[in-house]
């Protein structure tokens, strides 16, 4: 564990130099929240743009380690391939929770000082967990490809691979309505009323879980 905790130092020093820049990024999310006078949106928007850019600044630090070669630096000490990967998730996945947290309580303290009104805060949990799983998705595709294409190409691969999923999800929909499948939207309802947390939140971990697999797959037969 203590390797790990060491390898997510390392990376958090690496972002040391965003420091300024996460700070103007949040206050520009703060001046966005303090535009809208909807008090859901003040939280929905505060917190979603934070979860995405906390998401995607520690994406950052892929690009670090492949400018310095530092990973054949670091498989030289006692440490396996796979806790480099696990460390580089579970940097990823904290920050991503932290920028949900930040924006979530920012954001609810700027919509009790403007609006005085406290907003339905399992609403406001759902349109957070929708942020995470947004961000987790790109994140889940991104991570393995970077391992296995390098910062640059990866992200190439993440944008056919998110406009595949969207051309597939666009013809299943059709094909969908021609076969005149029938959906059942109170069904749907109360679903998302009672289990959406729950039912989100397990797809987030499952998500994860398979692209971390992958990615330790892919970094193990790389060659560093």
């Amino acid at each position: 564990m203590n390797v790990i905790k060491g390898l997510i130092i390392k990376d958090l020093f690496e972002l040391k130099s965003y420091k300024k820049f996460i700070i103007i990024f949040v206050i520009i999310c703060a001046i966005s929240a303090f535009s809208r006078s909807n008090p859901s949106e003040t939280i929905s928007i505060f917190a979603t743009m934070t979860t995405v850019g906390f998401g995607m600044f520690s994406l950052a630090t892929f690009s670090y380690d492949e400018i310095s070669k530092s990973d054949k630096y670091i498989i030289t000490f006692p440490i396996t391939r796979k806790q480099i990967v696990l460390a580089r998730y579970i940097l990823v996945i904290g920050a991503t929770i932290l920028g949900s947290i930040i924006g979530f309580i920012l954001g609810l303290i700027i919509s009790l000082t403007m609006n005085h009104t406290v907003p339905d805060i399992y609403e406001e949990l759902c349109i957070v967990m929708g942020g995470i799983f947004g961000i987790g998705f790109i994140e889940a595709i991104q991570i393995p490809s970077i391992y296995k294409f390098g910062a640059e190409k990866g992200r190439a691969v993440l944008f056919f691979a998110v406009l595949a999923i969207a051309i597939l999800g666009t013809i299943l929909f059709y094909i969908g309505k021609m076969i005149n499948i029938n959906i059942s939207f109170e069904t749907i309802n109360y679903v998302i009323e009672h289990y959406f947390l729950i039912i989100l939140a397990l797809i987030i971990v499952v998500m994860y879980y398979i692209s971390y697999r992958i990615s330790v797959k892919i970094y193990n037969k790389k060659e560093v």
